[in-house]
């Protein structure tokens, strides 16, 4: 099934003929984006068609005896009952059973819904806030940003784009609910607008500019 789509297919084909290759070189053979690229070879990773090792920083993947076993099917150099005899030998597949701490399947768990984290910030904050005046929500959205990205360039869980989206959607949200409640003299609906597009230009700000410099400051040593 993962090779089934043609940027991975032609990652793994390219690892065989070519040898073995850093993430950016496989950019430039497959003429890709290094992000586009970096999302496959976690999907190759994890479905042990490709191998990685730590080469002065940096990371350089291989193609496993599996990826080749089944690029010669899919090119009609093999069977599938050749395949099937040959994974025993050919592949080598070291699985890795631990069970995770509560505090990491929380964690874990949360990332998973990007929007949850971006609502339950938003309502500690409102909450925190007449205790600690100094606290800046932009702050916590940076910071949240910062970490979004360090998840994601260690592969601990895939975060992307779209998830920074919606965390600063449903905080905003919660933001722009509350603003009328502070503002005296206005409208609630024209209040909500306005502090929606507020929250929301500073939050998708404070959030992405983190986020794309962690991520791309960590694969420059992946």
């Amino acid at each position: 099934v993962a090779l089934s789509d043609e940027t991975r297919y032609r990652i793994a084909k390219s690892l065989i003929e070519e040898g073995s290759a850093t993430a950016g070189e496989l950019a430039e053979r497959v003429s890709k984006a290094r992000s586009t690229v970096d999302e496959h070879l976690e999907e190759l990773l994890e479905t042990g068609l490709l191998s990685r090792r730590k080469v002065n920083r940096k990371y350089v993947y291989e193609a496993t005896e599996l990826a080749k076993a089944c690029i010669d099917l899919m090119e009609g150099r093999g069977s599938k009952d050749e395949l099937y005899r040959s994974l025993p030998d050919k592949v080598q597949l070291k699985v890795k059973v631990k069970e995770a701490s509560s505090l990491e399947m929380v964690i874990k768990t949360m990332i998973k819904a990007p929007a949850f984290i971006g609502v339950t910030l938003g309502i500690l904050f409102i909450l925190v806030r007449p205790y600690a005046p100094w606290l800046d929500v932009r702050i916590l959205v940076l910071i949240s940003g910062l970490l979004f990205g360090v998840i994601s360039s260690e592969k601990f869980m895939k975060v992307e784009r779209r998830d920074v989206v919606a965390f600063c959607l449903t905080l905003t949200l919660v933001m722009a609910l509350m603003a009328p409640f502070q503002v005296e003299g206005h409208s609630f609906f024209i209040v909500f607008i306005v502090g929606f597009l507020y929250y929301l230009a500073w939050f998708l700000l404070a959030a992405f500019i983190p986020f794309e410099v962690a991520r791309f400051l960590l694969r420059e040593h992946m």
